[in-house]
């Protein structure tokens, strides 16, 4: 399948990436007039498939990613249907966010969610190792006296886009609670009890580190259960999206079979038996006696009709094949590779049956036993073939359309506030999705109150 690759502008395109003119809004991330600003570049197409590390260090939701990830991948194209943006002026600037250091104490609220806020510090926990690189590096260059210009121009790209992208996992983490918190969700305490159980047997200093971090165990359970939540969430959603049907399959496959060419491949084992081995008692490499005559004792009982995997899992010393069974496996873990990258071991191989064992051929630093198991010609591979793939591929598309039309409709429910109280246009937080009508509290309340 063609995949796409991030650019370097938005969306992963390859247009020069947009720089506000004063840099990031005030509130957040630094930027003055003439230092480059913040380069809002690749915000959605380069998130990482990956755990989100969500506030303190106890505190793991990896299943917000199923969400998210979709989210983000469904920004790429423009939203059908669209209606002229909130407030009417589709160039309007984006609002302020706080500047370094910020016009706002530490932990007071840059963003209100509808009536959860969000401090400046739980968006750098979610930052993590990534915020503490970038404070350890600026105090160096302090230290140094190189904090320049140009460094703190970079300092300030690096942190603002760092920090925005947080505050967007943040705000996914908010609307998917609040949604599950509606649509009155349960978690059972067993649920709770054994994910903590499996907790304290990774960790078995878990109390000393929520007490180092100013929590306790109450603050873990209910941690534990607004993961539990947002799983739950996220879930929801994914089967909302239901799942392509055979004739989806087969029609995305008559339209474009011209993304299944495939080049002429070969599927083949192999068992290195290495020259030289390390001394058992003093770790010196020393010449193993005997490579060749194993090398060609392996050939005979191949050719026997002992098992090849079972050979390869037992003699090999290529630690990369041996726990396949030897198979030399292709792009995208394909059991077929294109003989090119058999090098002249290619040429060897090229005589044999589909079966053939070949004799113990010299590599140089090992003597290699090699069995082609099949042949495949270049062409278009036939549906059988390729049908996993386009169904999973259709099926992540159903999922990031639900994931867009959930989150069009929930941000059109819901009121975003900045830390003077003003409102947010969704379009700076999530571009392409404010297109939505005017937005208004989803809570009864004061929007600015206080969070949990």
């Amino acid at each position: 399948m063609a995949g796409t690759e991030a650019g370097t502008g938005w969306y992963g395109s390859s247009a020069p990436a947009k720089v506000s003119e004063g840099g990031i809004p005030d509130d957040i991330a630094p930027s003055r007039p003439g230092t480059g600003g913040c380069a809002r570049a690749r915000l959605f197409g380069t998130f990482p498939m990956r755990s989100l590390q969500a506030g303190p260090v106890w505190r793991n939701r990896p299943a917000v990613a199923i969400a998210y990830l979709a989210f983000a991948a469904a920004l790429q194209s423009p939203l059908p249907g669209a209606e002229p943006p909130l407030g009417g002026n589709a160039s309007a600037p984006d609002p302020p966010l706080p500047a370094d250091p910020a016009p706002v104490s530490y932990n007071e609220a840059v963003l209100t969610i509808n009536t959860d806020r969000i401090s400046r510090a739980e968006v750098e926990r979610h930052m993590g190792l990534k915020f503490e690189a970038l404070r350890k590096e600026r105090e160096i260059l302090i230290e140094q006296k190189r904090f320049d210009g140009v460094a703190r121009a970079r300092y300030e790209r690096e942190y603002g886009e760092e920090f925005l992208q947080r505050l967007r996992d943040i705000v996914m983490e908010k609307l998917l609670l609040q949604w599950a918190r509606e649509e009155r969700f349960r978690v059972a305490p067993e649920d709770v009890d054994r994910e903590i159980e499996g907790r304290v047997r990774r960790d078995g200093g878990i109390r000393k580190t929520l007490e180092k971090a100013g929590g306790s165990m109450a603050d873990l359970r209910r941690e534990i259960e607004e993961m539990l939540l947002i799983n739950m969430a996220a879930e929801r959603i994914r089967i909302a999206a239901g799942r392509p049907s055979r004739r989806e399959v087969a029609e995305y496959y008559e339209t474009h079979k011209r993304e299944f060419v495939r080049p002429a491949a070969w599927k083949v084992r192999r068992i290195v038996v290495g020259k030289t081995i390390p001394d058992p008692e003093t770790g010196a490499i020393r010449f193993r006696e005997g490579a060749l005559a194993l090398a060609e004792e392996i050939a005979v009982r191949a050719r026997g009709g002992e098992d090849f995997g079972d050979l390869a899992r037992r003699y090999s010393d290529d630690r990369e094949t041996r726990e396949r069974g030897g198979l030399i496996a292709g792009k995208g873990g394909d059991p077929f590779v294109e003989p090119e990258r058999l090098g002249g071991v290619a040429v060897a191989l090229a005589g044999l049956p589909i079966g053939g064992v070949s004799d113990a051929i010299n590599l140089g630093h090992a003597w290699g036993v090699f069995k082609v198991e099949g042949r495949r010609e270049a062409g278009i591979a036939p549906l059988d073939e390729v049908y996993n793939e386009i169904y999973e591929m259709l099926r992540a598309k159903k999922i990031e359309e639900a994931n867009r039309t959930w989150l069009r409709g929930r941000l059109a429910r819901s009121l975003l506030l900045d830390s003077s109280g003003k409102r947010v246009r969704a379009e700076w937080l999530f571009p392409g999705m404010d297109s939505m009508g005017e937005a208004t509290p989803a809570r009864s309340g004061p929007a600015g109150g206080a969070g949990r």
